[in-house]
């Protein structure tokens, strides 16, 4: 090949942005609906469940990960099955020993179907804010495609970060951007209610703006309500009931009992919940 015939090497990313620009006449909509679960989370997106503590987030979450897992409907709402991952940073295996176990029980459908291989949880805290981490995840898990994975939560995930600074900030939504990317999938972070709950989940304002779904999750009474306040592509506002059912366990080697939570939708009607609400 002459100098006269030698082509210019074009940098990739110009290359990705001419081709991802289009005219508004060539873009159509696209019927194919793409989602995790139906009406509450897209398949490539990040989420965040938040709430005060005890409030039954990370019991949502698990239960939200089973059903993915088995791809059987989540509190009527369909479920696109898929391999997930749950970094269970805050409680490890003496909480979550029992949580599968009472879903083993309680909910052997799911398992049946697909959650008892395909929900894989790592238990272990895992630290978010540097890139270590990140890049051991990759390596540990090379071949697996996940759909999901969750963060549960980010406080015991951002290490010697701190969630009220920018920087720091940043780096974990960076980080979570990275999963996302790499194993093409849904994340989705549990997290913490900040002291004024009107201002929604703890820490600096960038992790709200980075999510396309934010669900808040309150205890009224003994019925636990979970609210989507953010939505970038779905409807907005929309809530669903849940209550927390003791499932007795047995007991352990001193014969004290041993005992775990379900989540079973609560069958109530939520306009007029609301509306007593207020």
């Amino acid at each position: 090949m002459t100098f006269d015939e030698a082509q210019p090497v074009e940098n990739p990313r110009v290359v990705a942005i001419r081709n991802a620009t289009v005219r508004a006449r060539d873009l159509h909509l696209d019927r194919k609906i793409d989602y995790l679960v139906k009406g509450w989370l897209g398949s490539e997106a990040i989420s965040m469940i938040y709430g005060d503590s005890n409030c039954g987030k990370s019991f949502l979450a698990l239960d939200l990960a089973a059903h993915v897992a088995s791809g059987q409907p989540w509190i009527g709402h369909n479920a696109h099955k898929g391999k997930v991952l749950y970094i269970a940073s805050e409680g490890g295996k003496k909480s979550y020993g029992p949580r599968i176990a009472a879903l083993r029980g309680a909910k052997s459908e799911l398992q049946e179907k697909g959650a008892a291989d395909d929900l894989l949880l790592t238990l272990i805290q895992v630290e978010l804010h540097g890139t270590k981490d990140i890049q051991a995840i990759s390596t540990a898990l090379p071949e697996l495609h996940f759909s999901l994975i969750v963060v549960d939560t980010l406080a015991m995930s951002i290490g010697a970060g701190s969630e009220n600074d920018s920087a720091d900030m940043a780096q974990f939504i960076k980080n979570i951007m990275t999963l996302k990317k790499r194993y093409n999938c849904h994340v989705l972070i549990v997290h913490h209610s900040g002291k004024d709950r009107a201002k929604g989940a703890r820490g600096h304002s960038s992790l709200r703006a980075a999510v396309d779904t934010e669900i808040e999750v309150k205890v009224e009474a003994s019925i636990r309500i979970a609210t989507c306040k953010k939505q970038r592509d779905m409807e907005n506002g929309k809530s669903i009931a849940f209550t927390l059912r003791v499932v007795d366990l047995g007991h352990d080697d001193e014969d004290d009992p041993i005992t775990s939570c379900l989540v079973e939708q609560a069958n109530i009607d939520l306009d007029s919940h609301k509306n007593q609400a207020l």
